[in-house]
């Protein structure tokens, strides 16, 4: 089932840009190969990588998967507390970036 993204009511929906999807795709790639040290999917994750309805409506898909993954590496606080990014966990909690639980040949199709 292919399922259209939606967009600021003035502009078309054409689907997340190519450059993000390749960035989501690169992000999967970083997660699945993360040092086996670190718990695997787990169950209670700090990652919430859910794209918010409201902010998809509102702004398209770029901004709302951008606000999740600030959300989830909790970007603002590191940037103030002049910390990089520390992976806690590795997995699939990204696949939550695409909209609906389509699969990734859905979601690469919307391109």
């Amino acid at each position: 089932m292919s399922r259209k993204f939606a967009a600021p009511k003035d502009k078309p929906v054409i689907g997340p840009p190519q450059a993000l999807i390749s960035r989501i795709d690169h992000l999967h790639s970083l997660l699945r190969n993360l040092p086996s040290a670190l718990p695997e999917d787990p169950s209670h994750s700090l990652y919430n990588f859910a794209v918010d309805p409201q902010r998809l409506e509102d702004g398209g898909y770029f901004a709302a998967a951008g606000h999740a993954l600030e959300i989830s590496f909790q970007t603002a606080l590191l940037a103030i507390r002049g910390r990089p990014l520390l992976f806690t966990e590795r997995g699939r909690h990204h696949d939550a970036l695409i909209p609906g639980g389509m699969d990734r040949a859905a979601y690469h199709r919307c391109t």
